[in-house]
């Protein structure tokens, strides 16, 4: 019986060693870099980020987790976690090491707004090899989403005040920069550098913090995720971003294009400025249709600005058509002042190319400030002043080489009008109230009658001085 129980026992035993989970006879996991600990705050996102294969150690068995990244190295890390298909088709230039990483990104897009913008040649060292801020990191992070068509749609869904509250030091940041550091921060990929959410822009990145983006961009980008267009849309009521198309939707992308490319930015002509920003997106049909068949640049300058403004707001499918009725002008309508105007050796019939950025109002019967080109007022009683007329808020690009939105004025002080997109500031210092603030960079188009708000067989508005105006919208109605 003694025998029987034991070899029982025994049996029990060889079972239960044959069926245990595996984990209970593991060895403890190890380190795959001496300087990175199993006890260090960056082990398992650098455990990651090498197994993966997006980011390989320094050699002698280290990582370099402190050391900071350039931007050859952290665009070679992009471009092997989530565009290894365009990797292997490149045909370029392999040397030196980097080149083959840099000009695929290059071509792609990711070097938007950042240091690298308008690289032409990714084999330049002082360039690459420059350490990489906090701040390019999230521009290039944010061109990295876009091309993926993450946070597009419903991302617009957040509290604008709700974000900036979280990051401290929000008002240091550069313009061009806060668009990246919204998505980034909604998105969960960036966070701040110390509990309360600081993001320290101006400081370099270093090779733990960037093992710690590139997991945090694949929990929301699946690795090697084949690039998709925007799914097509049934109704042509809906903007790109997913919403429906209302002045209140349309006015919220515009404020996000203007903390992308604020007052300021160089925007202009190569021949004029090799660093201007450009239209860096595919054209839409209906765009290339309405105004680059006026021999309007949709690349460059304020065609350029105009073309990006629009196709960032509506969706491939919203058709461009005539406005006909000046008091429909909405937000997003995109304005051409005709006229001869010479490029160089040619003559086109389009001087200017602007966005609006409200809708028109009226100042019919009432006495007009008008001032004139530098700024200094002129008198009510003026002949020359009509007092028929709209006015509508605009943003162009090209604006003396730069980008250019309404700003607003508050009074005057030795008879020049105060303009400015400050109103605490300046309200104080010529003591008026938010209140009287009044639109200062806007198109008046003037009409000798209030009954004229029709345009004319060629969808023309032509105002009281004989200018001729083209205003097209994309509303659906």
């Amino acid at each position: 019986m003694k025998t029987r129980i034991f070899n029982f026992l025994m049996t029990l035993v060889l079972c239960l060693g044959v069926f245990l989970p595996s984990y209970a006879v593991q060895p403890l996991k190890s380190s795959s870099f001496s300087d990175v600990g199993k006890d260090h705050w960056a082990y398992d996102y650098v455990e990651k980020a090498n197994r993966e294969g997006w980011v390989t150690g320094i050699g002698n068995g280290l990582f370099g987790v402190d050391n900071q990244v350039t931007f050859a190295e952290f665009t070679t890390m992009l471009m092997q976690a989530f565009y290894s298909d365009d990797l292997a088709q490149y045909t370029g230039p392999t040397s030196p090491w980097y080149a083959r990483y840099c000009n695929t990104a290059n071509e792609l897009g990711l070097y938007w707004i950042s240091y690298m913008t308008n690289l032409v040649d990714c084999q330049s060292d002082s360039a690459v090899k420059q350490p990489i801020t906090r701040y390019e990191m999230a521009q290039m992070v944010y061109n990295v989403l876009d091309d993926y068509h993450i946070g597009i749609g419903a991302w617009w869904d957040y509290d604008f005040n709700d974000v900036i509250h979280r990051i401290p030091d929000w008002d240091s940041v550069p313009g061009q920069y806060q668009s990246a550091l919204i998505r980034v921060n909604v998105t969960g990929v960036i966070s701040g550098i110390d509990d309360q959410g600081t993001f320290g822009g101006t400081g370099y990145v270093t090779r733990g913090q960037a093992a710690v983006v590139l997991s945090n961009i694949h929990e929301i980008i699946p690795i090697n995720r084949p690039l998709v267009p925007l799914p097509e849309r049934d109704r042509p009521s809906i903007l790109k971003n997913g919403k429906e198309a209302t002045i209140e939707h349309v006015a919220q992308v515009l404020q996000e294009i203007r903390m992308r490319y604020p007052t300021g930015t160089v925007w202009s002509d190569p021949q004029y400025d090799p660093n201007t920003l450009y239209n860096p997106n595919p054209v839409s049909k209906t765009v290339n249709d309405r105004i680059m068949a006026r021999n309007v640049d949709t690349k460059y300058g304020c065609g350029g600005f105009a073309a990006m403004v629009s196709d960032l707001i509506f969706s491939e499918n919203m058709e461009m058509r005539y406005v006909t009725d000046i008091r429909k002008v909405r937000p997003g309508d995109i304005i051409l002042k005709l006229g001869t105007h010479k490029i160089g050796q040619y003559s086109i019939g389009v001087q200017h190319v602007m966005v609006a950025t409200g809708c028109a109002e009226s100042y019919m019967n009432h006495s007009v400030l008008v001032t004139d080109e530098e700024g200094y007022v002129k008198s009510a009683e003026d002949p020359s002043v009509t007092n028929y007329g709209y006015i509508i808020p605009f943003a162009d690009g090209n604006s003396n080489h730069q980008v250019s939105w309404d700003t607003y004025y508050y009074g005057y002080q030795d008879g020049r009008k105060v303009t400015s997109d400050k109103p605490t500031e300046i309200c104080t210092e010529i003591g008026t109230s938010n209140e009287d603030r009044r639109p200062a960079q806007t198109l008046r188009i003037k009409i000798d009658n209030p009954d004229d708000v029709l345009a004319d067989a060629d969808g023309c508005f032509q105002d009281s001085l004989g200018t001729k105006y083209v205003i097209y919208t994309r509303y659906p109605d």
